[in-house]
């Protein structure tokens, strides 16, 4: 008998039970660790990648990711 709710127990589930996550990726997160949705929640993200809509690319410095809107008037 556990003395944790209900709610929970997916928490503590295998990764597997996850959308999108079968038994290849079960192994690859389990090699850094990660074994049950638990521990990916308690996983934070060692970088990010800001793709905020910018109207222009003037004042940024490169080298940056950048998303815009633009033209292709030629294409060879």
């Amino acid at each position: 008998m556990s003395t944790r709710p209900e709610i929970l127990f997916p928490l503590f589930a295998s990764l597997e039970t996850l959308p999108g996550v079968g038994a290849k990726t079960a192994k690859s997160l389990e090699q850094m660790g990660i074994t049950s949705p638990r521990d990916l929640l308690m996983t934070l993200p060692s970088s990010g990648i800001d793709r905020t809509f910018r109207k222009s690319i003037s004042g940024l410095t490169f080298p940056v990711v950048a998303t815009t809107a633009v033209t292709i008037e030629r294409h060879h």
